[in-house]
């Protein structure tokens, strides 16, 4: 049932008409009805007048009047005239149309012009309402759109504000996080390799294990949240699959030997010898499934592992004789931050992060994880992935003690305990160093020395490494000098940081924690 004007109009009152009529008598009839519903009426007494006043209601509101109500026939220009002239300004305008009788030839010409509302002279009351009270519904309508798209638009530049301070604190806490952890595993890697003491071996072992356990945790944050932002690409290259899986169940090895799980693998021995996926990425899938497999068992028991490759896909299944899942936490357990109850917490720990980010990459890699467990028996994981068979590369890997490196390197890093662990490196690889704490000091001091690289940390007070390379930059373009290599040292490890890195005008990018090997390898190629 279609709503009366003044019940439509006790929605919205502030509506404006434009009456355009030559005729004095049928204007002052059609006014007296007019004024019962609007009082925004602006009267025009021909199409001429009716377009001026048109322009000029535009000029002094910025908006258009809400109806034109118009006569056909009038002097100076006539109704039909004035609908296209409007058209031509506001095509979305609502006109209605009075008509005599014998008007009926320009039918044709309003339909063309899409007029749709027409009201006949003499006015007839109930028509003149139905005519006006459907005109005024589609402006509530199309007025209620507009409101409805505004807080759309306005809720999506809040999500994406919401993200974008959601990626900047995820990169702050990654930075301040990864910076004192670089310290922390490069001093556990160097005291290793000096250490003979068996006790202190185990502490220092200890350390790592909760270190790598901490890294782990900063890393899958990040993934999911490249996950859910859509950031997470995909990189496949050729790869073992044997002596790349296999290395992965060899790391489990010993943790099910602390707790004396019994821990097998089979693979299937007509598996190719190079595929062609994201090896990283389906041993980070790996590597989740072996750790819970071994977290969920009790000890004595045992954990299988089974790799076979069929029909194009690889497939990975994992095998435990733990806890198990009760059916109705099967379809929540690959949600975020979801695990089977808050007890599997407080005993096992966890972010409940890994299964979701499991499951994300499975489809993100083309393939599927699937669960099949009962409570108290155990679960087991398949995990089956299309792999093309890839092509065979010789890579010749260089031996770090074979490395001889030479040169001057200027080190820009505000944390203490970077710098001693970089300058300890340095020593031990036979390279001399400056040292610079701040963006600002490592432009002064490459303005005044010579350097043959420089590694150069991002967040740091009074300058950041960016800035202070495009500075760097610019000196060298400036005084014509020869391009000093700049490595940037940084914990800012989110979905495209290393391409923001390198066009930013740096020569390489690596992430903290810093491998020692790695970064030398890394020099080698630059000095």
């Amino acid at each position: 049932m279609q709503n009366t004007i003044q019940e439509l109009l006790d929605q919205d009152n502030e509506l404006s008409i434009l009456y355009v009529e030559d005729n004095k008598f049928v204007q002052d009839s059609t006014m007296d009805m007019l004024e019962i519903y609007f009082d925004d009426i602006t009267v025009a007494d021909d199409g001429q007048d009716g377009l001026e006043k048109y322009i000029k209601y535009h000029q002094e509101n910025g908006k258009f009047f809400d109806i034109v109500l118009t006569d056909i026939n009038m002097p100076r220009m006539n109704g039909i005239e004035l609908i296209e002239k409007v058209k031509e300004l506001n095509d979305r305008q609502d006109i209605i149309v009075l008509s005599a009788h014998n008007e009926s030839e320009n039918l044709l010409q309003l339909i063309d012009l899409q007029i749709k509302n027409f009201i006949l002279k003499p006015i007839d009351l109930d028509r003149f309402q139905k005519v006006f009270g459907h005109v005024i519904e589609i402006i509530h309508q199309r007025r209620e759109f507009r409101k409805i798209h505004k807080k759309l638009a306005q809720a999506k530049i809040e999500a994406e504000e919401a993200n974008e301070l959601k990626s900047q604190f995820l990169a702050n806490m990654s930075h301040e996080i990864r910076t004192p952890l670089n310290a922390i595993m490069g001093f556990i890697t160097l005291l290793s390799e000096k250490e003979d003491d068996e006790q202190k071996l185990k502490y220092l072992k200890i350390i790592k294990n909760a270190s790598d356990s901490l890294l782990q945790i900063i890393n899958d944050i990040l993934d999911i949240s490249k996950i859910e932002s859509g950031k997470l690409t995909i990189e496949p290259y050729n790869f073992n699959p044997y002596k790349d899986l296999i290395e992965i169940a060899e790391l489990f090895q010993a943790k099910a030997a602390e707790k004396h799980i019994r821990f097998s693998i089979k693979y299937n021995n007509s598996m190719p010898e190079v595929l062609y996926s994201d090896l990283l990425r389906i041993k980070q899938i790996f590597s989740n499934l072996l750790s819970n497999a071994i977290k969920f068992t009790s000890e004595g028991s045992k954990v299988k592992a089974v790799v076979w490759y069929k029909n194009g896909n690889l497939n990975i299944l994992v095998k435990d004789y733990g806890i198990g899942i009760s059916e109705d936490k099967q379809k929540s357990i690959f949600e975020p931050f979801t695990q089977a109850d808050g007890s599997t917490v407080r005993k096992y720990g966890g972010t409940g992060l890994g299964l979701t980010i499991s499951l994300q990459l499975a489809k993100l890699l083309g393939g599927d994880l699937t669960l099949k467990s009962k409570e108290g028996k155990g679960s087991m994981f398949h995990l089956s992935i299309p792999v093309p068979v890839g092509k065979e590369e010789i890579e010749e890997e260089e031996d770090v003690d074979s490395l001889n490196l030479s040169g001057h390197i200027l080190v820009v890093e505000d944390y203490e305990a970077n710098r001693m662990f970089v300058s300890i490196i340095l020593d031990n690889a036979g390279l001399t160093y400056d040292m610079a704490h701040d963006g600002l000091e490592a432009i002064e001091k490459f303005k005044t020395g010579k350097y043959d690289l420089i590694l150069m940390d991002e967040n740091m007070p009074n300058m950041g490494g960016m800035e202070a390379t495009k500075e760097i930059l610019k000196i060298e373009e400036t005084q014509n000098l020869e391009h000093t290599p700049i490595i940037s040292l940084t914990a800012n490890a989110l979905q495209g940081d290393r391409e923001r890195f390198l066009a930013a005008g740096f020569d390489d990018y690596l992430t903290k924690p810093i491998e020692p090997e790695l970064l030398l390898k890394t020099l080698a190629k630059h000095i």
